[in-house]
């Protein structure tokens, strides 16, 4: 009875720290390709904003469905969907145009490193 207790204790903390939270997601992210660096911040208010090379690019919403990030630029009709990744940072695996999703490939994929 205690080992299954046990099982059930762990079984619980490991689905908790799964479930991403508007907390645990808020930072700042970026992501350098040689050429320019995009930074996205996300607030714990659901609010976003977009750098690229340092000059303030734009204002966004996000929210959490169902363990992804969807970032909004208009309405929920044009935006990124974020795949989190085990380290914390943030993988660009959609998009969202005209309400309608479209997957990346693994090649089109861009990972933004959480930096705070």
């Amino acid at each position: 009875m205690k080992t299954l207790i046990s099982i059930l204790f762990v079984m619980m903390i490991i689905g908790c720290a799964t479930t991403p939270t508007m907390e645990s997601v808020a930072g700042t992210y970026e992501m350098e390709d040689g050429e320019e660096t995009i930074k996205y911040v996300l607030l714990e208010n659901g609010k976003g904003r977009s750098y690229l090379d340092g000059e303030k690019w734009g204002d966004w919403t996000w929210k959490i469905i169902e363990k992804e990030i969807h970032g909004f630029f208009e309405e929920e009709y044009e935006g990124t969907v974020f795949k989190i990744e085990t380290t914390g940072d943030l993988t660009a695996i959609a998009e969202i145009l005209a309400g309608e999703r479209t997957d990346f490939s693994k090649e089109e994929q861009t990972t933004y490193k959480k930096i705070k």
